[in-house]
């Protein structure tokens, strides 16, 4: 009689008061307020990340930006000493060309002056 006393009671395990449907409920609703607690830090974490990546990214394209401007600014300065000397080699060359031309009538001027002198003489 014990025995199968014992054996019933094993078996009536399926909570049947409220109080213990009230309990699990309880435990449920603790569970899923863990798990969307969980779930809202995750989101929070990845939102935090994706904002570091996004402004680490944003801080190298400045800098690569800078730099591009820094190297232009560089590359500005050199083809403009090289148009400056480009003009002054030019002005150089003209001033030459101009000599050599004052020369050839200087010269054409002292051939004529001999030829007359030579003629008068």
């Amino acid at each position: 009689e014990n025995k199968s006393y014992h054996g019933d009671r094993r078996h009536d395990k399926v909570p049947s008061s409220d109080d213990d449907i009230e309990s699990i409920e309880n435990i449920q609703q603790a569970y899923d307020q863990l798990v969307e607690e969980f779930l809202k830090q995750k989101n929070r974490q990845c939102a935090e990340h994706k904002a570091r990546k996004n402004e680490d990214e944003k801080q190298e394209l400045h800098l690569n930006l800078v730099k591009c401007k820094v190297h232009n600014c560089g590359l500005e300065e050199d083809i403009k000493s090289m148009k400056d000397k480009l003009s002054f080699l030019d002005s150089e060359c003209y001033g030459i060309v101009e000599c050599k031309k004052s020369l050839i009538k200087h010269d054409k001027d002292l051939h004529e002056s001999q030829e007359l002198y030579k003629r008068l003489s």
